[in-house]
């Protein structure tokens, strides 16, 4: 028995491989399905929650401005709570 035996070399031939055209087809459902999901998911109703709650939210940063006298952030203050009461009742659902 010799330890170091030279192996015998083989030739392993490749098979041709067959065309991978199945994750082309799985990429494109899901990204069919992702389109759908996105576009069905921007209704109108959607987009004009979306504007409202943006219109509350910059009436809270117009607030906080240091340039303006307190009186003048009380007064936006008023505003923008009754903007936050209005959004609440409309879509029944907090910021």
């Amino acid at each position: 028995m010799v330890p170091f035996a030279p192996q015998a070399k083989t030739r392993f031939t490749r098979l041709p491989q067959a065309p991978r055209w199945w994750p082309w087809v799985l990429g494109v459902l899901a990204a069919a399905l992702a389109g759908l999901a996105v576009t069905s998911a921007i209704t109108p109703e959607a987009l004009a929650l979306i504007q409202d709650r943006r219109v509350v939210f910059a009436c809270w940063q117009e607030q906080q401005k240091k340039s303006l006298t307190p009186d003048a952030q009380q007064f936006i203050a008023v505003f923008c709570e009754e903007l936050e009461k209005q959004f609440r009742e409309k879509y029944g659902q907090s910021l």
